[in-house]
């Protein structure tokens, strides 16, 4: 009994420090409006007038968006959605008793974190 709880908090300790792993170090990500302010910002020097302004504007919006919408399904994600889909499993294999089976899937769930 003792080995399985161990190993249960061996798992929780080590998901809980994948997915603070995988947290933004720089802080929340911008919205597509706060992109476009600060193009706009560095553009200022330019002195565009309104209607340029206003086609750079568009043209940088557009560009964000459709890199909002590239970005959904890429290898992070992918590897995140395989840990939170793994982690039952995985707490599973301890309550079954299948150690073998557990140690392969940690040792997996701990590659990907280094992806």
């Amino acid at each position: 009994m003792k080995k399985h709880i161990s190993l249960l908090m061996l798992a929780i300790l080590l998901n809980i420090g994948l997915l603070m792993a995988q947290q933004d170090q720089r802080g929340p990500r911008m919205t597509i409006e706060e992109r476009v302010k600060a193009v706009d910002g560095k553009l200022a020097s330019f002195n565009l007038d309104k209607d340029k302004q206003a086609k750079t504007d568009s043209i940088f919006t557009a560009y964000y968006t459709n890199m909002q919408k590239e970005k959904i399904l890429n290898v992070p994600n992918v590897l995140s959605f395989y840990r939170l889909i793994s982690f039952p499993f995985v707490l599973w294999l301890v309550y079954a008793s299948k150690e073998d089976l557990f140690a392969i899937f940690l040792c997996i769930n701990l590659v990907t974190d280094i992806l």
